[in-house]
């Protein structure tokens, strides 16, 4: 199971996900987003193997979003 994680960097809260030993902290400030993303893992089974790709590709939607969307 993955669980959402909040941090504060230099006065903003970040949140990150964590599960199976596994954590990326700092994902991005919006919590929404990344409370999305753990709901996502979870009811999709994800497994821990999976998790770097789903973050790499969670990211890289963060810094160029779909203009179609």
């Amino acid at each position: 199971m993955y669980h959402l994680t909040e941090s504060c960097e230099n006065g903003v809260n970040v949140y990150g996900i964590k599960g199976h030993d596994l954590e990326y902290r700092s994902l991005c400030t919006d919590r929404d987003a990344v409370a999305a993303l753990v709901r996502r893992c979870n009811e999709g089974d994800l497994a821990p193997w999976q998790l770097p790709d789903v973050v790499e590709d969670f990211a890289a939607r963060l810094s160029f979003p779909d203009p179609l969307l």
